[in-house]
C-alpha cells in the first residue's frame, strides 16, 4: 500500500454526494499540487462519511490544503475496455489558508476534524457498484 502526502489548493467548488444506494455520504477534493516551477499535478482526493460531512462544511475553491492518505489502484471498465488508474483516499486533511473565516464557536474544528479522521481499512466503493461513470467535468483539464 502506497501512502502520499501533499499540499495544494482545491481547484473548484466542492459538491458532497452519495452512493448509489444513498446512505454514503463522500466527497472528491480536486487539488493542484506545484511540484516546481511550471509544473502542476491535478489530484482528486476521495474522503467519506463524517470525515466528508464536515470538510464540506469549510473547504471551497482556492483554499490551500495538506492531504494525508492512501493510494489504491483502480480498475474499470468504459465502453468494453478495461481501463486502470489510482484512487487517492484521504485519511487527514489539514486547513493551511481558508477563505471562509472560521467563527469563535468552531475554533475546535481541527480537534473535530482529528476525530474523524480514521485510515480506511476496506474499500470505500464497494457499495457503488461495478460500473464507475466518469464525465469530462470530473477531469482537472
Amino acid at each position: 500500500m502506497q501512502e502520499y502526502e501533499v499540499i495544494g489548493n482545491i481547484t473548484r467548488d466542492l459538491k458532497l454526494e452519495y452512493s448509489k444506494n444513498g446512505n454514503k455520504p463522500y466527497l472528491v477534493i480536486p487539488v493542484a499540487v506545484n511540484n516546481r516551477e511550471n509544473d502542476t499535478t491535478y489530484i482528486n482526493f476521495v474522503c467519506f462519511d463524517k470525515m466528508a460531512e464536515l470538510h464540506i462544511k469549510y473547504l471551497s475553491k482556492g483554499d490551500k490544503i495538506f492531504v494525508r492518505g492512501i493510494i489504491k489502484n483502480k480498475i474499470t471498465e468504459y465502453q468494453g475496455k478495461k481501463t486502470y488508474g489510482y484512487t487517492f483516499y484521504a485519511n487527514q486533511i489539514k486547513y493551511l489558508n481558508l477563505k471562509k473565516q472560521i467563527t469563535k464557536s468552531e475554533d475546535n474544528i481541527q480537534t473535530t476534524i482529528d476525530q474523524v479522521e480514521q485510515p480506511i481499512e476496506e474499500d470505500p466503493f464497494k457499495d457503488f457498484g461495478d460500473n464507475v461513470q466518469i464525465s469530462d467535468e470530473d477531469l482537472p483539464f
